[in-house]
């Protein structure tokens, strides 16, 4: 099953306060930020069905993560897409590549070593998280012990009661946790050396930073709302994100008239 029109509502309600119409200069799907993609992404996987959507956060094993630079980090995510393709994790998912060190691990950036991964998966029906374990290990590896006792791999279902915020929209449930994992994303590129020559900063995409340069939130053309290079996404997900997105502004179209109307009578 992929996106139809009757999860629009779920969809709406999730992604209320984060993303909004009105910060959006363009209305296309293919000049929008990677931050605006992603809140699309996660909150249509979501409405899809509650049930089958788990969020993960796994760390990977030590042989991978040097396998996965071999050719250089710029290539991270391609051998990464390729063994969830390979190793059968071909359910709707959305993931990112993360260095920083959490709270409990005593904060501050954590660098390559600290490699791991935050994302979200829709499992196929009749599938549970035991699935969905099974097909992470395949994918990031197994890893006996870490320090201090702590799990290689959580799943969790979505905690409607957890809020966070990103570039000044605050976001609960399926939205504050994309904007958790969007917080991290300029620590990881200056761990992997992913930013323009190496620097400290990045460039946002000039195309798409002309664009929605008066944008404003998760839509407005700054290096943070783009992450591309460490983000592992599928085409099923991607399709339907796209989806979402234009009915999301379809609706936005016709009701801003109707309010106005209202409003005017």
């Amino acid at each position: 099953m992929a996106y139809n029109s009757t999860q629009l509502d779920t969809i709406i309600r999730s992604l209320l306060g984060v993303v909004k119409y009105a910060d959006l200069r363009s209305k296309e799907w293919d000049r929008q930020t990677d931050a605006i993609k992603m809140q699309f992404a996660n909150a249509q996987m979501f409405s899809e069905n509650k049930e089958r959507f788990f969020l993960f956060d796994v760390h990977i094993s030590e042989e991978l993560k040097h396998e996965a630079v071999i050719g250089g980090t710029k290539f991270i995510t391609q051998f990464f897409n390729k063994r969830c393709h390979d190793k059968g994790l071909t359910c709707p998912r959305l993931a990112i590549i993360d260095t920083k060190k959490s709270r409990a691990q005593g904060g501050v950036n954590g660098g390559f070593g600290n490699m791991h991964v935050h994302g979200g998966a829709l499992v196929p029906e009749g599938k549970n998280k035991t699935w969905l374990r099974d097909h992470l290990r395949e994918v990031f590896g197994f890893i006996p012990k870490l320090d201090g006792n702590r799990h290689q791999m959580r799943i969790h279902p979505v905690d409607t009661d957890q809020h966070s915020s990103f570039q000044d929209r605050k976001g609960s449930g399926v939205s504050g946790r994309t904007n958790y994992i969007l917080s991290h994303v300029g620590t990881t590129y200056n761990d992997l050396k992913l930013n323009d020559d190496g620097k400290r900063k990045r460039r946002a995409p000039l195309d798409r930073a002309r664009v929605n340069k008066n944008s404003s939130g998760l839509a407005k053309g700054i290096p943070t709302n783009f992450c591309s290079e460490i983000m592992l996404w599928d085409n099923q997900s991607r399709a339907s994100a796209r989806s979402a997105f234009n009915d999301w502004v379809n609706f936005h179209k016709e009701v801003k008239p109707q309010i106005q109307k209202l409003q005017a009578a």
